[in-house]
């Protein structure tokens, strides 16, 4: 895990990789929760879902929690998910297939609370040549220092 000693520090890294997140397989459980999740269950089949396919979504979202494991920013008081500047399906995945998300610094602004930070995610599916997909996420982090009231 890659290690920060701050927001600046993190936001110092802008251009950098971050390294790879680990490996989650796209089961048929998963597949059957995001539906419950979202209500986006389709009539194609009983499970819901395409013959074989997983949800393009289902995709996307299932990276963002492994980003937890590829970074750690200390003195953050609040981190907080602030959108999404980017999605892209390169190819469909399999029922079954693993999947992990190359990520990389994209930007970091100064904001009024803290840093609004893009992170880029390549995602790639075991099996595959080429990515699968892309996204860039976009978090804002809070320094301690902010929330107590000291400057800088």
């Amino acid at each position: 895990m890659r290690q920060f000693t701050g927001v600046t520090a993190f936001a110092e890294a802008v251009g950098e990789e971050l390294g790879h997140t680990s490996w989650l397989t796209l089961s048929e459980d998963r597949i059957a929760a995001f539906h419950m999740a979202t209500g986006s269950a389709k009539s194609l089949r009983p499970d819901g879902h395409e013959p074989g396919f997983v949800p393009e979504y289902l995709v996307i979202a299932a990276v963002s929690p492994l980003l937890k494991g590829l970074y750690d920013v200390a003195n953050v008081a609040v981190r907080i998910n602030y959108g999404v500047n980017l999605v892209k399906f390169h190819s469909r995945v399999r029922v079954g297939s693993r999947i992990r998300a190359r990520a990389q610094l994209a930007s970091a602004e100064q904001a009024t609370a803290g840093y609004r930070v893009a992170v880029r995610l390549d995602i790639e599916c075991d099996g595959h040549l080429e990515d699968v997909g892309s996204a860039e996420v976009v978090m804002m982090f809070v320094a301690q220092n902010r929330m107590s009231g000291e400057s800088g």
